[in-house]
């Protein structure tokens, strides 16, 4: 987030995947699932605790998961920061998610 003065839809996002609680889970659809059995790119839920990083529960074995990518790959697999879900749903217009909390 650069600048907290502006609202953009990556920090509204932000703001909103910040707030939810811990435990709250989502899943997230795409429009455009490229020829995969599903339109589910994966089942996230949101961490308790400080950080509240999102991680990934289930995703279908042929869903792409470069619409969804992992925060920190290797070093926390499987887990997605509250910032990198923000832009990824804003860069994206496909993507969109269900939240159960």
């Amino acid at each position: 987030m650069s600048d907290d003065k502006v609202v953009t839809a990556e920090n509204a996002l932000y703001r909103y995947f910040d707030v939810l609680r811990g435990g709250a889970t989502m899943t997230v659809y795409t429009k455009n699932h490229g020829g995969a059995r599903t339109n589910v790119v994966a089942v996230i839920r949101k961490e308790p605790g400080v950080w509240g990083d999102w991680e990934v529960v289930s995703r279908p074995a042929t869903a792409n998961p470069d619409f969804l990518p992992e925060t920190w790959h290797e070093a926390h697999a499987g887990i997605i920061s509250t910032a990198t879900l923000a832009e990824t749903f804003a860069a994206d217009s496909d993507l969109w998610g269900s939240v159960s909390e």
